[in-house]
């Protein structure tokens, strides 16, 4: 593994840096912090070297923001306990990646900065809103605000400042950092001396009393406490612990097994769904099949008696037109047919695209001013068929 961002892979807690821009090149055309670069590396020491806690030293005016989401994820999602430490500024998508630490330290110099994140025209999309919801969302989770408390904190800086700026006291007190680490407590003489004289006190205390009053005051046992005591408080808690892990196991099994339960339940709904659905659409066609049948029986047989009776002259034109008629509108065509007098020389009837059209006898008739289905109008029918049949 070739390291980029870690100086002592092999130390026991291995610090990263991100001490540059994030993402693209610098103005000398070298690379400058890649994201996804940056998550391999960090994975690796985390899952695959095995280190156990992690810190990344931050001194950066932030850069790209997806690419500074790659490392934020990476911090939170590795099996190590990984800390953040800004010792000059942790600005913009740096400012972002500073809040993923489990522990946020601040050098008492050290400056965070905030600002919505912006195109280079100018132009506010869609993907433009996106980026900056998730960003809301990447520091409120981690500072226990809101996404509107923090947009609002984003945008409370001046115009021309292009960024709200916090120094380490404002982070502390306003939960964006965890702890302030004072220039002043740092390799001072006094620092030293106070150090000495603490070290030395230390060893001239009886070490295993200590240790007691330690253990005793962590367990919740008074001083006088023996050492066997305490054992068995540290074998109480532990099988506590162990009946906790197994109670959460137990709910996380139960969990899995009814949601599979759920799952295989919304799976079998939907096919049952899906069957009767074409259940339905089968019944359907079978029951339009039959009484399309049906129909155009009963019209085979109204056109038979009609012939028989001789209302309708039997020709296949004229039956088809008739039985067209019928299958369209079955009882308003049987009234006209039940009202066509019986005769043995059939009146005949054009019909055309579904229109009954009258014969010559009806034409007359009708010319006369004679009324459909009066007697004159019957029996100027019956006239004419008799005329012309002599003739």
């Amino acid at each position: 593994m070739e390291f980029k961002y870690t100086q002592n892979p092999d130390a026991d807690v291995p610090i990263m840096f991100i001490d540059k821009e994030i993402g693209g090149k610098d103005a000398d055309g070298k690379d400058n912090i890649h994201g996804n670069d940056f998550l391999k590396e960090l994975m690796y020491l985390s899952d695959i070297a095995g280190k156990k806690n992690i810190c990344v030293w931050i001194n950066s005016p932030g850069g790209i923001v997806t690419e500074g989401q790659s490392i934020y994820t990476a911090i939170l999602n590795c099996k190590a306990n990984v800390d953040t430490y800004c010792y000059g500024i942790a600005a913009s998508i740096a400012g972002v990646i500073f809040q993923a630490g489990k522990r946020k330290v601040m050098a008492s110099y050290a400056s965070l900065m905030y600002h919505p994140a912006y195109s280079e025209d100018g132009i506010v999309d869609k993907a433009l809103e996106a980026l900056n919801k998730s960003i809301c969302v990447m520091i409120g989770q981690r500072t226990g605000k809101t996404e509107d408390e923090v947009w609002k904190i984003m945008n409370s800086g001046k115009k021309d400042d292009k960024g709200t700026w916090m120094d380490a006291d404002y982070a502390l007190q306003n939960g964006f950092a965890d702890a302030k680490d004072n220039a002043a407590d740092k390799n001072s003489f006094d620092t030293r001396i106070k150090a000495v004289k603490y070290y030395n006190k230390i060893l001239e205390e009886n070490k295993s009393k200590r240790m007691n009053k330690i253990l005793n005051k962590t367990l919740g046992l008074n001083e006088e406490a023996s050492e066997a005591a305490a054992v068995a408080q540290v074998e109480a808690l532990n099988k506590s612990l162990g009946d906790l892990k197994k109670a959460h196991q137990d709910a996380k099994d139960a969990y899995d097994k009814a949601k599979k339960e759920l799952d295989e339940f919304k799976k079998q709904k939907s096919e049952d769904e899906d069957k009767a659905k074409a259940d339905k659409a089968a019944y359907d066609e079978a029951q339009n099949k039959a009484t399309a049948d049906k129909l155009d029986k009963d019209a085979d047989e109204e056109m038979k008696n009609a012939i028989k009776d001789g209302k309708i002259k039997n020709d296949a034109e004229l039956i088809k037109s008739y039985k067209a008629l019928l299958i369209k509108d079955f009882a308003g065509t049987k009234k006209v047919i039940d009202a066509l007098p019986m005769s043995k020389t059939a009146a005949v009837f054009v019909a055309k695209d579904g229109d009954i059209k009258d014969s010559e006898a009806e034409t007359l008739a009708r010319s006369m001013g004679l009324k459909p289905g009066s007697a004159q109008w019957y029996n100027s029918i019956k006239n004419f068929n008799i005329n012309n049949k002599n003739k």
